[in-house]
């Protein structure tokens, strides 16, 4: 078939270094089984070699758990598929998923393919397209597998993949998208044809990667394979899409699609092992910002009340035990009265922070019901205040809440961790939500900024600042991203 052997032409130097890689992890994987402890044992952070019996034949996969996995603690799971003539190890050293997750905390699995190939397109590929092999249903059940060793969230399951991976990934988004939140294939556009054989069972977040100069599989098209264009316009069409793209550097997105979801295709310069490009653009950490955005629940509707704020303080420093978060929502809606107003005391209370303009930075803060609220003033409409001198619930150190007036709020970094960071040159927006009960309050701080900078990491005394005041209540909020 012309697909299979324009695949076996890829650049001589590349299948070298896969070759070696493939090799050396080779050898790895099977000392690593030789001393691996019984499979219900391993519920801790490594690399496990894992197999399992699916339609008659022994499959394989490896799993990368990050150290700051903690048992018991949901994390999301990313299934990353490596391309035709490849495998599973050299996936894990070429896609980047790997030190992603260990920097976001998700597990990723690298499964192997049938004769190095999947079932994933109506021309690709391989040993897996010329016997039908189920790899559907195969990632399917080594989400299961997965998910019964490890702590997964089962809202939270991503594909991606490379090549022959890609078109897996996009297979998956059709066919199993009651079990992958979003997928983001790599240098392979949607390969089921035509295209409107395709047919999710609900929208899902499509990020398509593609370099401009693939010529194994050509970012115009074949007839094996539509142009990454037709793809991109296919999946927005399939995903209820309305308005016109919105363009960043070299990714467009329809962001305006049902359910919430959004239609992507990132077109890099650079060939068919596209995570190498000359845009410097970390395909991994792109699409890991994408993906982590979506559940596999569509979002229900907002019910937070729009509130006015009146400033916002939130520091950032190199030493980040000296990050500190002040903030103060001034409005006649905050509602303490017995029955129907928040009552701390008794539900606790969430603080979340997050950026409203991508909402890839969050930061949230539980204080707990119990004995550090104190509740004062008149019986119909009380003021709480919120003391935890020792840091026991973590670095909120007061709370006010007065009602029909205020809530503030001070947290800082010496006394425990904060999450939030000023990493961006700007922030231009912040979003909070406060939560107690069914109590759920919203503000946004975009209008006046007094203060909007980022921190340089690189400094030994560097700083960031965010400071803004007078933000009136909001017409709605963004979502909010999952708390860490």
């Amino acid at each position: 078939m012309r697909l299979n052997r324009a695949l076996l032409l890829e650049d001589v130097s590349v299948k070298k270094k896969l070759h070696f890689i493939s090799l050396m992890f080779g050898v790895l994987a099977l000392l690593d089984a030789a001393h691996a402890a019984p499979l219900a044992a391993q519920s801790s952070s490594g690399d496990y070699a894992r197999s399992i019996v699916f339609d008659g034949r022994t499959r394989t996969y490896n799993v990368h758990v990050p150290s700051s996995y903690v048992a018991g603690s949901a994390v999301p799971l990313v299934m990353d598929f490596h391309g035709y003539t490849s495998n599973s190890n050299a996936q894990a050293s070429l896609s980047g998923f790997r030190q992603v997750s260990d920097a976001e905390n998700f597990i990723v699995a690298y499964p192997q393919g049938v004769g190095n190939s999947w079932n994933a397109a109506t021309f690709c590929c391989g040993e897996a397209l010329a016997g039908r092999v189920d790899d559907v249903g195969l990632a399917v059940a080594i989400v299961d597998a997965i998910s019964a060793e490890f702590t997964v969230d089962s809202e939270r399951v991503y594909a991606t993949g490379l090549s022959n991976g890609g078109a897996l990934a996009h297979r998956l988004a059709c066919e199993a998208s009651e079990v992958f939140a979003a997928t983001a294939p790599v240098a392979f556009p949607l390969g089921i044809l035509p295209l409107s054989a395709c047919q999710p069972s609900r929208p899902i977040t499509v990020a398509h990667f593609h370099g401009l100069g693939d010529s194994t599989v050509p970012y115009e098209g074949t007839f094996w394979a539509p142009a990454s264009q037709a793809s991109f316009a296919s999946w927005a069409e399939k995903n209820q899409c309305e308005g016109s793209p919105v363009v960043d550097g070299p990714c467009e997105t329809f962001t305006q699609c049902a359910e919430g979801v959004e239609t992507t295709l990132c077109s890099l310069n650079g060939g068919h092992i596209i995570y190498s490009n000359s845009n410097n653009f970390s395909i991994a950490s792109s699409a890991w910002n994408i993906l982590s955005r979506f559940t596999l629940s569509p979002d229900q509707p907002d019910e937070a009340t729009p509130v006015a704020g009146n400033s916002l303080l939130i520091k950032d420093k190199t030493d980040t035990t000296r990050r500190k978060i002040v903030l103060s929502l001034k409005d006649p809606t905050i509602d303490t009265s017995p029955g129907s107003g928040i009552n701390p005391a008794l539900d606790g209370l969430r603080v979340q922070f997050y950026n409203a303009a991508d909402g890839n930075d969050v930061a949230c803060f539980d204080l707990p019901a119990g004995n550090a609220w104190r509740q004062n003033g008149p019986i119909t409409g009380p003021t709480y205040n919120y003391r935890d001198s020792q840091a026991e619930f973590g670095p909120c150190r007061s709370v006010t809440i007065s009602d029909g007036q205020q809530l503030r709020i001070t947290c800082t970094g010496r006394r425990a961790p904060i999450s939030y960071s000023l990493d961006e040159p700007a922030q231009e927006a912040v979003a909070v939500r406060v939560e107690s009960g069914d109590t759920n309050y919203c503000a946004i701080f975009g209008g006046i900024v007094i203060s909007d900078s980022g921190i340089d990491p690189l400094s030994p005394r560097g700083k960031g600042l965010f400071k803004a005041k007078l933000a009136p209540s909001p017409a709605s909020c963004p979502p909010a991203p999952p708390c860490p």
